[in-house]
């Protein structure tokens, strides 16, 4: 099969690739801001949903949908193309075709993607040739995924990036990070990607941004789904073909590409890591779903001009990558998938693994001391005069750290149930009991210990460091609670959001922080005598305290942290306190 590239070269592109930038000229019908001003301009929000419904217009093969209100108050789009006009997930027709999900503009500041995705639909649904190539493939696009941030453009939005001459906002109509909400869920913004997610459930996906950090002479660097948080068969598709086909197919091309520079304030001479995704970004929250995840991240200093072509040859690339490993891509989520589902114990927090050193090859500037006039301290920059060429350390393996095993379910009590609406908008089924329910043996956790970060993380006081006891008792449960049965193709993402020590659990992100709390408490002056009392009437708490007068130099100063230290062990201690709400049903039960 010849490749997209090809058949694009041959029919619409007007001219082999310029010497100058390494960019592309092609012939596009509809011609964009960024077009109209030689690269210069981005398009506004009604600029892009405009071009996107006149493509819609013209173009039996596409359809541009409404996927309903954005916090800004204006409408989230999806914009499907198909070449047998598949634009119902639920068609027959969709279990054979390669679903390709694109998000532009998560990050309206970085619009290389929004500018770049507008041109290369344009191209790919004006060439007859080049929709019968994608015959296999559906695009799930999303042309601007930060609708508030995209229409609040600005000259002054991102002070370290050459270009556009005006941007939009990272944060979104609630001031919100949306590259961090993928798990939290608080805005409009994401339910509506939920709901689209869950529909259309890609098989590949593609989020589009500009980078910060260190300088290098590298336009376009690649951040992949962390392989080794993937399953054997789609570990080994993603590190063995899909990243080298990409990496190969940019730099002849021109537009040579490095993994993400994972470095702020060090030196890349010295090395760096695979950035780790958790589920709170958006290819750690396709990772949950069995979707292998991209991020293309352009060099913020790099020309606008030349990162838009450049990103364009990415998305023919990408294209190309989709159709070449179509069938390898089906049977590696098919395979991972009955894997998943036959595993006993799942992992719920991961950490660089620093004993296996890797290394590539990095073209790089000199980082040279220089004094500011500002402020006459030094400041270090790289010198663009003195390139450099070497091979660098890179960590790219991750190690489990933390895994448990898989409950028959878990049991979510009617008092958290706005919780059913989160886990059903990502295609979990929850049961609701329809009678009392007595279970012998129920795993609960309470919460031993709890670091919270003091600095705010997307509206929340993020949980960095959370342990926990189990405590095995029957479970006692009402009509109208949640059952939640881990037999189920979302099970991966069932555990990692409802195990409160996994790394973006709904509990890290502050779901049950009234569990945390107290409700009752003790006046000393009335509690002393008690205290007394009970620490006569049970040697075993008596021992237990002598020891920590013993031990903790601290708890022996403070008399009040005595006192809390025997009303917890006392009757009169609240069992809801730090206690997780949510029970995990080890064994399977009828209800």
């Amino acid at each position: 099969m010849k490749s997209f590239f090809i058949a694009i070269t041959m029919g619409m592109i007007s001219a082999v690739p310029s010497m100058v930038l390494g960019q592309m000229y092609f012939e596009t019908k509809f011609k964009t801001p960024f077009e109209l001003s030689d690269g210069k301009n981005t398009a506004t929000y009604q600029e892009i949903i405009n071009h996107y419904k006149t493509l819609d217009e013209k173009y039996s093969q596409a359809k541009l949908l409404d996927l309903g209100l954005s916090d800004a108050g204006d409408p989230l789009h999806a914009f499907i193309v198909s070449q047998d006009l598949t634009f119902d997930p639920r068609h027959p027709s969709r279990k054979d075709k390669i679903v390709v999900m694109i998000m532009n503009g998560i990050h309206p500041g970085e619009p290389d993607g929004i500018d770049a995705g507008m041109m290369f639909f344009d191209v790919i649904l004006g060439s007859q040739e080049g929709m019968k190539e994608y015959k296999d493939l559906i695009f799930v696009v999303i042309p601007v995924y930060n609708v508030g941030g995209c229409k609040n453009q600005s000259p002054f939005r991102r002070a370290n990036q050459n270009g556009p001459s005006s941007y939009g906002s990272r944060g979104n109509g609630r001031n919100l990070d949306l590259n961090r909400d993928f798990i939290k869920a608080d805005s409009r913004n994401t339910r509506l990607f939920h709901k689209l997610f869950k529909d259309w459930d890609p098989d590949l996906f593609l989020d589009t941004h500009v980078s910060n950090g260190a300088d290098y002479t590298y336009t376009n660097t690649l951040l992949a789904t962390t392989s080794d948080k993937l399953p054997p068969p789609q570990k080994e598709l993603l590190e063995e073909s899909l990243e080298p086909f990409l990496y190969q197919r940019m730099k002849k091309a021109g537009h040579e590409m490095i993994p993400y520079v994972n470095v702020f304030r060090g030196d890349p001479k010295d090395g760096y890591s695979q950035f780790y995704d958790s589920p709170r970004y958006s290819t750690g929250y396709a990772a949950l779903h069995g979707c292998i995840g991209f991020m293309l991240e352009n060099h913020m200093l790099k020309d606008f001009k030349e990162r838009v072509y450049s990103t364009f040859e990415f998305l023919l690339d990408f294209g190309t990558m989709a159709l070449k490993y179509r069938k390898e891509i089906k049977e590696a989520r098919s395979g991972s998938a009955s894997l998943i589902q036959g595993k006993k114990s799942f992992p719920i927090q991961w950490t660089l693994d620093k004993d296996q050193q890797g290394s590539l090859e990095f073209k790089g500037y000199e980082k040279v001391p220089t004094i500011s006039q500002v402020t006459g301290d030094t400041v270090w920059v790289y010198d663009r005069e003195k390139p450099w060429e070497e091979e660098i350390p890179y960590w790219k393996r991750y190690k489990v750290v933390d895994s448990v095993s898989k409950p028959f379910a878990y049991l979510i009590p009617f008092a958290w149930s706005e919780l059913a609406e989160e886990l059903k908008r990502n295609g979990v089924e929850v049961k609701k009991l329809k009678t009392d329910l007595s279970v012998d043996q129920v795993t609960h956790y309470k919460i031993s210990k709890i670091e919270t970060s003091r600095r705010i993380s997307g509206g929340h006081y993020y949980h960095w460091q959370v342990e926990t006891e189990e405590l095995v008792a029957r479970g006692k449960f009402e009509k109208e609670d949640l059952l939640v049965l881990c037999d189920q193709e979302k099970v991966r993402f069932i555990i990692e959001t409802l195990e409160p020590r996994a790394t973006d659990s709904y509990f890290r992100w502050n779901y049950f922080d009234q569990v945390l709390q107290r409700q009752e408490w003790f006046s000393t002056y009335v509690f002393d005598s008690y205290a007394e009392k009970f620490l006569e009437e049970n040697p075993e708490v008596r021992a237990k305290f002598d020891k920590k007068m013993k031990e903790d130099e601290e708890f022996a100063g403070n008399p009040t942290l005595q006192y809390i230290f025997i009303f917890d062990e006392s009757p009169y201690s609240e069992p809801e306190y730090m206690l997780y709400p949510i029970s995990r049903i080890e064994n399977p039960i009828d209800f």
